[in-house]
């Protein structure tokens, strides 16, 4: 599934936004180039003049050029256009983490000339209910907050990690360094490319407090680590892909075993 993007304005669906991928096995030439990636994660991370860019540049239907160098578009997540300023940021905030799906999502937030772009990491489009028996979901909570918060919802733009993993593969083939930018603008992987590399390697690393294991990650170099973002639609390859990965890292880091 591609991000796609809506309008409650028009009420019907705009064309999908394109992500195009390569599904290939090396760095494409034909990756459009992405803008500076920003050095830190949304909202943080973002300038005002970035956000008022991105929000006001609708005819750009790849979701990766629009946003990908503010927001992680390889991962899964719910991204909002709102009518609104700084009161109605304070409603969203509340209405989140106090009312809809408790302590569930986080709701980062920049808002620009009376418009809000508000992004929901982890929140699928369609409806799940939780083991409370709680419904949320992208297109659910949009609607909540047109019929409980009164506001107008401009765009509803979806992503998803299984279509998004691809292109960042293809990316991080082409510039470890620019992988590494790309991986830390998720602000809930804080080990950035190690949270990757180790999650590759452990199965053949000793057992070692995974603090030790993040410092020794942090002394290799980045074209060591990309790998670990490198995936392939062929899922035996890119189980292949992985192992021989997971090997590589494991042996650079050189970690003793306890008996050592």
């Amino acid at each position: 599934m591609t991000p796609t993007a809506s309008s409650s304005l028009e009420k019907k669906a705009e064309p999908a936004a394109t992500a195009p991928t390569s599904g290939s096995d090396g760095p494409l030439a034909t990756l459009p180039p992405l803008q500076p990636i920003n050095a830190a994660p949304f909202p943080d991370g973002a300038t005002q003049e970035q956000t008022c860019a991105a929000i006001k540049d609708r005819d750009q239907k790849d979701v990766w050029l629009r946003f990908g160098h503010m927001l992680p578009m390889y991962t899964t997540g719910s991204l909002f256009v709102v009518q609104g300023g700084e009161p109605e940021m304070a409603k969203i905030e509340q209405f989140v983490r106090h009312e809809y799906a408790p302590n569930l999502y986080r709701a980062d937030m920049r808002q620009c000339e009376g418009k809000i772009l508000l992004w929901l990491g982890d929140m699928l489009d369609e409806d799940r209910q939780d083991l409370r028996g709680l419904t949320h979901g992208g297109r659910h909570f949009a609607e909540s907050m047109r019929r409980h918060l009164g506001l107008t919802v401009i765009e509803e733009i979806y992503t998803r990690s299984t279509e998004g993993r691809y292109r960042l593969s293809d990316y991080c083939k082409s510039s470890a360094q620019l992988c590494r930018k790309l991986v830390e603008l998720n602000r809930d992987n804080p080990a950035g490319l190690c949270g990757w590399a180790l999650t590759a390697a452990d199965r053949f690393l000793p057992f070692t407090p995974r603090d030790d294991k993040i410092r020794a990650c942090k002394k290799l170099p980045i074209e060591i680590l990309a790998c670990a973002c490198f995936t392939h639609r062929n899922p035996k390859r890119a189980h292949e892909q992985h192992l021989q990965c997971g090997r590589s890292i494991a042996d650079a880091l050189q970690l003793p075993s306890p008996s050592d």
